[in-house]
């Protein structure tokens, strides 16, 4: 079994729960999965935001991902680059298979969106482990 958990900082939430109802439900999902119901959104609270920036948690158990891990990441990474207003995201990949050749058995990927002059193309900085885990 393998966990896929993160995040995404938006300034947006409202339009992020507009893309996140854009999903599939998990049972109309194809491979790779990337069903609404794993998202959530909290409510907008004064105390749980820091200068209008939101927190979109989610997280699924999947079997067997490690070999396509990398055509899920691009899925996510297209997803959260079309919600406006998005800063930031991480994913954490826990795996037992991964355990046996990589001690943590974790992998984590982060990308942060640089800021640019109004109207240029949007540059994302990504850091982290490497995207194609097995051949």
């Amino acid at each position: 079994m393998s966990t896929i958990s993160g995040f995404i900082v938006t300034t947006d939430a409202g339009h992020a729960r507009d893309c996140i109802d854009q999903l599939p439900m998990l049972k109309d999902d194809c491979w790779p999965f990337l069903p609404a119901e794993i998202f959530a959104v909290g409510p907008a609270s004064p105390t749980l935001q820091y200068k209008d920036h939101h927190i979109i948690h989610f997280g699924m158990a999947v079997k067997e991902i490690e070999t396509e891990f990398s055509a899920w990441l691009d899925k996510f990474e297209s997803f959260f680059k079309t919600m406006s207003g998005t800063t930031e995201a991480m994913v954490i990949l826990g795996s037992e298979t991964i355990r046996s050749e990589h001690p943590s058995g974790r992998f984590i990927y982060h990308w942060k969106r640089k800021n640019g002059a109004m109207g240029q193309t949007v540059v994302w900085e990504f850091s982290g482990d490497e995207r194609v885990l097995f051949q």
